[in-house]
């Protein structure tokens, strides 16, 4: 499975919410499931900052056609589900003039060809390119389709909705259960270490962002999906405990590295802060006798010193941001929001 993107569902369009933020931020990408003629006429995505999501790289259309057809048995197991769960509900799902109620729209491409089959058993109608399916059945498709695109091409299948997740079809119960799981924690630590901004007018910011922090990014996310192993693996009692601890020591280390950074010019070691202090001294005595061979010397001295030390303090810095959740550290510098716990913080990093 990869690590490093994931594929959204249950929609085309991805809400524009701290979720979508957030998860931008974590992941190396978000792949979506999208019909061809969305390739073609960006315009149809109902929110126009798809367009720049989808042109920085932050967000990858996936067509569900070139997977479908070549998983086998695709329909037939899907449909197998539906007669077994919904046939003798059918009529529950009807208003007193036939017409179904409750329903979700899905685009005929991701179907295959399930929507006709779901039309002969009452199940749903079509109109313009769309089924129109009952919402807990669309639910259930969705999380069947994103699942098993997911295991073929290698991504992770993730959601903001907890209703998609919480479907009567069951596609692997144990790897289900896990991804179910696993998925809150990673929820519950992002909503707490990352921060939530108000608005983002240019998600182009937040591709620069991540290029310039990649291996942070890589790094955190390394830590993170390693902690989150760990704490599914524990005893179920023991869940909160440890997420909880997990939490904490990132909220440390942020505070941690805000202090080394606000600090970072007073590191300076004795040899190179003797040289400094020498090269100075050199530099005015030079000036003082105007002797131009002196004044080059202590000049070249005095720039020599500046530099050893300007390049201790960048390699400190270097080697603080190194450290596995800088990456934390530099999402709250960069995209907190002005609150006043915040500007406390802010401070504290300048």
């Amino acid at each position: 499975m990869n690590l490093d993107k994931i594929l959204y569902f249950p929609t085309i369009t991805i809400p524009k919410t701290p979720w979508l933020f957030k998860s931008l931020l974590y992941w190396d990408t978000v792949e979506t499931i999208t019909p061809k003629p969305f390739f073609r006429n960006p315009d149809l995505f109902e929110g126009d900052y798809m367009r720049e999501l989808l042109q920085t790289g932050l967000v990858e259309q996936i067509s569900p056609m070139l997977y479908t057809y070549d998983i086998p048995d695709f329909k037939e197991n899907f449909l197998n589900y539906v007669d077994n769960a919904y046939a003798d509900k059918k009529e529950n799902y009807k208003r007193k003039d036939g017409n179904l109620v409750h329903v979700s729209k899905i685009h005929l491409e991701k179907m295959h060809e399930i929507g006709n089959s779901l039309v002969e058993r009452e199940l749903a109608f079509y109109r313009d390119g769309w089924y129109y399916i009952h919402q807990s059945i669309a639910n259930d498709f969705m999380f069947y389709l994103a699942t098993v695109i997911g295991k073929v091409k290698g991504s992770q299948p993730m959601t903001d909705r907890m209703a998609s997740i919480k479907t009567r079809i069951t596609v692997d119960t144990e790897s289900q259960g896990r991804f179910i799981n696993r998925n809150g924690l990673r929820k519950i630590i992002l909503n707490n270490v990352f921060p939530t901004p108000m608005e983002i007018t240019k998600f182009g910011d937040l591709y620069d962002f991540k290029s310039k922090h990649e291996k942070q990014l890589k790094d955190f996310r390394k830590y993170i999906e390693r902690e989150l192993l760990n704490i599914d693996s524990a005893p179920k009692d023991m869940h909160d405990e440890r997420l909880q601890f997990l939490i904490n020591e990132i909220e440390e280390e942020k505070c941690s590295i805000a202090e080394k950074m606000r600090d970072k010019w007073k590191v300076f070691d004795y040899i190179t802060f003797g040289s400094l202090s020498a090269s100075a001294f050199g530099f005015a005595n030079a000036i003082q006798n105007s002797g131009e061979i002196g004044i080059t010397s202590g000049t070249l001295s005095l720039a020599v010193a500046v530099l050893n030390t300007i390049k201790n303090t960048n390699k400190y810095q270097k080697d603080i941001l190194s450290a596995p959740l800088a990456y934390a550290y530099l999402t709250e510098r960069k995209w907190a929001q002005k609150s006043e716990r915040d500007e406390q913080f802010m401070e504290a990093i300048q």
